[in-house]
C-alpha cells in the first residue's frame, strides 16, 4: 500500500510482518513475527506460501524516524537476480570482510 492508496486518515507502513500465533504458548510467548518485508504483496506471498499450520496475520510495521529497512545480499545473488531480469551488472569487486577478533567484549 502506498500513501496514495491509503484511506483518508491512514498512512502507508514502513514494512509488513507475518505474525504466527501458536496454539500453545511457549513460556508465555504466544507467537512470533517473521519479517519485516518491504511491501504488503511480498509479506502476503510469504504468508500464503509458508505452509505453516498456525494462525497467521499480516502486521503493518512502523520504524522510528530516521530508521529505514535494508537488506543484506550477497554480490553473487544480486548478480544472478539482475541477470534473470535482463539487467546488465558491471563487474563488482568481492567485498572485503573485516577481521573479527577472537573475543568480543
Amino acid at each position: 500500500m502506498t500513501d496514495d492508496e491509503a484511506p483518508d486518515g491512514m498512512f502507508s507502513p514502513d514494512g509488513w510482518g507475518v505474525y504466527h500465533r501458536w496454539d500453545e504458548p511457549v513460556e508465555d510467548v504466544h507467537g512470533y513475527m517473521f519479517g519485516p518485508f518491504p511491501t504488503y504483496e511480498i509479506a502476503k506471498y510469504i504468508m500464503e506460501s509458508s505452509g505453516c499450520k498456525c494462525e497467521t496475520t499480516l502486521v503493518p510495521c512502523m520504524f522510528p524516524k530516521g530508521v529505514i529497512m535494508m537488506a543484506g545480499l550477497d554480490v553473487a545473488d544480486v548478480r544472478q537476480a539482475a541477470e534473470a531480469l535482463g539487467i546488465k551488472v558491471p563487474d563488482l569487486p568481492e567485498p572485503k570482510h573485516p577481521v573479527v577478533p577472537d573475543r568480543i567484549h
